[in-house]
Order: C-alpha cells, then structure tokens, then sequence
C-alpha cells in the first residue's frame, strides 16, 4: 500500500515528462478528472494563441475570444472523441470516450500554461510605455514550442489509452482530422467549379 502512494503521479507535473503513465493513473482512477475545466480552458488556450495580436487589442476582443474558445473547447473534446474513438478503431484502437476525452485535455495542459504564460505577458507589457525588443518573438517561440509539445503528449497520452504507440496515436489524430477536413474541400472545390 505505501509503494502504491510513493509512486502516485501528480498528473499536473508528470503529462510533461510521464504522459503514458500519467494518462494510465487518471483514466484508472477517474477518466472525468478535470475534463469540464481543462475542455474550456484549452479551447481559450488556442484561441488566445492563435489570435494573440487581436487579444492584445482590446479588452472586448480578449473577452470574444474565452467566450469563443471556451465554447469552442468543449465542441473540440466532446464531439472530436467520437470522431477519434471512430477513426481509432479502424487502426484497432479500443478506448472508451472518457478515455479519449481525457487524454485530449491533459495532454493540453502545456498549451494552457503557454496561453497563461502570454497574459501574464500582455499585463505587463499593458504597464509599459513602449515595445520590448524581441518580446514578440519570445511569445510566439514560447506558443509554437508549448503547441508543438501538447502535440506529442496528445499523441503518446492517445496511443496509451487506444492500446498503441505513439505514432499509431498520430495517425489516428491525422485520420480523425481528415475525416472533417477532406470532405470539407471536396465540397468546397465542386462548389468552386459549379460557380466559375
């Protein structure tokens, strides 16, 4: 009993550096941990880093963009796990939705502590009375290399819970992904062709 509670994760600290195990422990103990606050929050996430230079722009604009995102998080998580159970299954993935759901928003939390980490920024830059050399470039370095790592944990964090590696865990992103997309720009192209 006490070597089960020394090896205990703290998931917050270990999705960076342990995220098959990390994703393992919460989806044994409790696949619905935080899944309603992190949805929302990185769905902020993205739409904060994405648009970071309208959210600089004013507050009404900060404030669209965690209304949208948040919205937008929870569409993401929610209706993309059936796209992911769906499409995962056809690689012989066998999660259950808590479990892709789960492993989509811990594997988020690096792309939330980069959209904290550019506020805190925009408060600060807010008090200042010119520009910071380098700063912009600083922020989007910061925003690409948190993105490029919430990428890699989803990857791993989805092969874990799917039964797979972590590039079985790309490809079932990658298929989900194109079952949307794909579909989009062959509709998008007829409609082209029809009006020209």
């Amino acid at each position: 009993m006490e070597n089960e509670e020394q090896e205990k994760l703290n998931p917050w600290l270990s999705i960076w550096t342990d995220p098959r195990a990390t994703i393992q422990q919460v989806v044994d103990s409790d696949p619905k941990l935080m899944v309603l606050i992190l949805a929302p929050l990185a769905g902020i996430a993205d739409a904060l880093t994405r648009n970071n230079e309208l959210a600089y722009s004013g507050l009404e604009n900060l404030i669209g963009l965690v209304v949208a995102g948040g919205i937008g998080g929870y569409v993401i998580v929610f209706l993309g796990a059936y796209l992911v159970r769906w499409t995962g299954g056809w690689l012989g993935g066998t999660a259950s939705l808590g479990a892709i759901r789960a492993a989509s928003v811990w594997s988020s939390v690096p792309k939330i502590t980069s959209a904290v980490l550019l506020l805190l920024l925009w408060v600060v830059l807010s008090q200042l009375s010119g520009p910071v050399a380098g700063m912009e470039v600083a922020a989007q370095l910061m925003i690409l290399t948190l993105g490029i790592w919430s990428v890699v944990l989803y990857c791993k964090c989805l092969g874990q819970v799917q039964g797979f590696s972590a590039w079985k865990g790309l490809a079932n992103m990658l298929l989900s992904f194109a079952v949307v997309v794909v579909p989009i720009l062959v509709i998008w192209a007829v409609v082209a062709a029809l009006s020209s």
